[in-house]
Formats: C-alpha cells, sequence, structure tokens
C-alpha cells in the first residue's frame, strides 16, 4: 500500500493541532510547516507521487483551513506501508526458527502500536506470558 503526503510551509504559524478526518490529516511541525496526509492506495511497490493524489490532499486541507491558500508546498513525497493480507501485523516467534521473533505488518499504525507491540514481544522473548492475548497475530495464522 502506498501512501502519499505533502509538507507544506507557511510564512506564520496557523495551526497550533492536529486536524483529523476519514484518512486525511493535517499535522502542525514544531518549525511551523503542515503536514498533509495521506492516501491509501493499493499499487503494488509504486513509490511515486501522483498528481491527482496531491491534489486530493491540498483540497482536503483547504477545505478544513482556508487560510493555506496562501501556504507553498515544499515537498511532497509516498512511501510503502507494510501490511499483512489480513490487515493485522504479525507478533511472535517464527516457527521453526530458534529465538527468532518478528514485530511487522503494522500498516499504517506502526508507530502508534510500537510500546504494545515492543512489550508483548519483550514478554515473549523472555518466556514470560504476554499481558495482552497475541494468538490473532501469529505468524503462522496465514501459513497453508
Amino acid at each position: 500500500m502506498r501512501g502519499q503526503i505533502v509538507l507544506l510551509r507557511t510564512a506564520v504559524p496557523l495551526l497550533h493541532h492536529i486536524i483529523m478526518g476519514g484518512e486525511e490529516y493535517l499535522v502542525p511541525r514544531r518549525d511551523g510547516r503542515i503536514l498533509v496526509g495521506s492516501t491509501v492506495e493499493d499499487v503494488g511497490f509504486d513509490k511515486r507521487t501522483t498528481a491527482a493524489a496531491i491534489r486530493h490532499l491540498l483540497s482536503t486541507a483547504l477545505s478544513w483551513v482556508p487560510a493555506l491558500s496562501q501556504a507553498t508546498v515544499e515537498r511532497t513525497w509516498a512511501g510503502l506501508r507494510p501490511g499483512s493480507p489480513d490487515g493485522r501485523p504479525f507478533i511472535g516467534p517464527v516457527p521453526g526458527y530458534a529465538n527468532l521473533y518478528l514485530a511487522a505488518g503494522h500498516f499504517r499504525s506502526g508507530i502508534t502500536l510500537s510500546p504494545g507491540t515492543a512489550l508483548v514481544l519483550t514478554e515473549l522473548i523472555l518466556g514470560q506470558a504476554p499481558s495482552i492475548p497475541v494468538e490473532a497475530f501469529r505468524v503462522e495464522r496465514l501459513a497453508t
């Protein structure tokens, strides 16, 4: 899955809080720039930005904060979001390999889920019972 993002520069800070709606969001940065994100596109491994997606993101941003019409586009980029076919991350030991553990496929929520993932993975590595159920995230769940 590809996600496209736009970074805007403004002459004066216009936002002090994150604005979210649907898949899109505006994130004010400490330096006054504003991150406009993001798309969710099933396009394989294509990391190119597209004019249509950038127009969509800018249109959304302007509809939420009309004063952004004075902003300039500083940069656009796209990245790939690793995910699994069933939409759930893989967390836990890899069957058949001693001492190999996996924490991957968190899609666009990797940063958000990282503290919980780290806690559970640490518990598993130390041989402790995980503090939250992890059966739904087993690595082998999609094996045929």
